[in-house]
């Protein structure tokens, strides 16, 4: 699979998404460290699957920022506020029923034609 390589754009908001490291500790415990950039690369290739069939619900990825040929961020659609920031802090309150709707809405998308009638060249 061929990755989406970009620079950080500075036209838009966005979040450079980054290994978790903090897994690190957990799977050093048990000697699989060497996953951590698997796992990430497994990520990569799911947000390049998802960029190739779009949805209004699901979070713009614009590519993977490479330094050195290793993949160091997923370059993703910035938003102001996580959904729990939103809730915690007050900042608004959600209808329940469109949150909902908006959230069926993607994963219908994610299982209809376009991703389950060739899922071998989706992934």
């Amino acid at each position: 699979m061929e990755l989406t390589q970009t620079m950080v754009p500075t036209t838009v908001e966005v979040y450079v998404k980054r290994p978790a490291l903090g897994l690190y500790e957990t799977l050093n415990n048990h000697n699989q460290q060497h996953q951590l950039p698997k796992m990430f690369l497994a990520e990569v290739q799911v947000m390049e699957a998802l960029s190739r069939h779009q949805h209004p619900n699901i979070i713009r990825y614009y590519g993977c920022r490479v330094v050195r040929s290793r993949i160091t961020g997923l370059i993703v659609e910035g938003h102001a506020y996580t959904l729990c920031t939103y809730l915690n802090e007050g900042i608004g309150k959600i209808d329940e029923s469109l949150f909902m709707n908006a959230l069926e809405s993607p994963i219908h998308h994610l299982h209809g034609p376009a991703m389950t009638l060739h899922p071998r060249t989706f992934w």
